[in-house]
């Protein structure tokens, strides 16, 4: 099978569609659903993206000689047909996209742009492109790179740190090693433990790679276009690690994902359900992680329902019925589908606003009134308030 851009979209929606027959089945009045279901965003995301995996491509990226089994599968090296336009990028207006330019650069892996990312690196006025052009450069061998990955190793956001390790790895610099060293004790237990991977193993990965022998070249139409696909090789990737059970590395590709196109808001959901999931352990799990991802999704996303639902879905599925309903209410309010809609509904009744939730399912009842599912719900809490009413 040949990876493209058509077949690795559906990937995004993989954990949602699994857990969607839980919503349905919650939406028709259920009293529980399981701790671990997710939220979706709508409902109809799903249909034309079915899963695709095993892919050939990702497998013989995986088995490439030198490649530790902690290490990133290359799903951009090689691709020199976007660099011209990525150097472009670098000297644009917009910062996110001149970060964005220097890490896609990083990862394709080309010395060519080397004294564009050093000129990014040292006069950009944005931390964060600074820090990406550094990464870039240490993920090419470049020593120039060093001070920049060192410094996003312990002031980044989880992902690019991993990134600034790898980069630091590649380097073989005594520097860079020492730097890795230092800093594991103070890393999150993943890092950590990839870290002290790259410290056993020393690295044997050329400085530049070619792509997969059925990778089709990336787009160079437009800057928006090879976001997208490069967004889309990262969830190919999380998806792979994902049946590998590495769940840390899945988010980390989702993570990239988001980074390149902000406005994916099932992708953030993916993230934060996997964060969640991983504090097992726990009765909330890495709730504040979660709950953190849930939040950059609304900040990115301001005007999308979805966004609010996601969050106001988490706080309900761990039974905080409270904190969840101005969340709920918000997706209502900006135009939410009719599954968010019984949710705020529910949530309502599950805090004890009984006749408040009563008002909304005979809002729905008027709105559809052949839906059967409303119908059972307006009429099994009418029975309710009128109980509470001769109590």
């Amino acid at each position: 099978m040949e990876w493209s851009l058509s077949t690795n979209k559906m990937n995004r929606h993989r954990l949602q569609y699994i857990c969607l027959i839980g919503l349905v089945i919650l939406s028709l009045g259920s009293s529980r659903l399981g701790a671990q279901a997710q939220p979706v965003s709508e409902a109809g995301d799903y249909t034309d993206r079915l899963p695709h995996i095993h892919s050939p491509v990702l497998d013989e990226l995986a088995n490439r000689p030198g490649r530790p089994l902690w290490a990133p599968l290359d799903v951009l090296g090689g691709h020199r047909e976007v660099v011209p336009h990525l150097v472009e990028v670098l000297s644009a207006s917009n910062a996110t996209d001149r970060a964005r330019a220097a890490f896609v650069l990083g990862q394709i892996g080309c010395s060519e742009a080397g004294e564009a990312l050093w000129t990014a690196t040292r006069h950009d006025n944005h931390r964060t492109v600074r820090l990406h052009a550094g990464i870039a450069l240490a993920h090419t061998g470049d020593a120039r790179g060093l001070h920049a990955a060192g410094a996003a190793l312990t002031s980044g956001p989880p992902w690019v740190r991993f990134y600034a390790i790898m980069g630091l790895w590649r380097m073989r610099e005594p520097q860079a090693w020492a730097t890795l060293n230092r800093t594991q004790s103070t890393q999150s237990p993943f890092l950590a433990t990839i870290i002290k991977g790259a410290l056993q193993t020393p690295s044997t990965l050329p400085a530049t790679t070619e792509p997969a022998t059925s990778q089709p070249p990336l787009p160079v139409l437009t800057t928006t276009d090879i976001w997208e696909a490069v967004a889309d090789a990262f969830v190919a990737e999380a998806d792979w690690w994902w049946h590998k059970g590495d769940y840390n590395q899945a988010i980390r590709c989702l993570q990239v994902t988001v980074f390149l196109q902000p406005d994916l808001v099932d992708t953030y959901g993916d993230i934060a359900w996997l964060q969640w999931s991983l504090g097992y352990d726990t009765e909330l799990g890495h709730d504040t992680e979660a709950i953190g991802t849930y939040h950059r999704a609304i900040q990115a996303n301001p005007d999308n329902p979805a966004t609010y639902f996601n969050l106001g879905f988490h706080y309900y599925n761990t039974h905080r019925y409270q904190i969840a309903l101005p969340y709920l209410k918000q997706a209502v309010g900006l135009g939410g589908s009719p599954l968010m809609q019984r949710m705020y509904a529910h949530g309502l009744e599950k805090s004890g606003q009984i006749q408040a939730s009563l008002k909304e399912w005979e809002r729905m009842l008027q709105e559809t009134p052949d839906d059967a599912a409303v119908r059972h719900n307006y009429e099994r809490l009418r029975e309710v308030a009128a109980n509470r009413s001769q109590q």
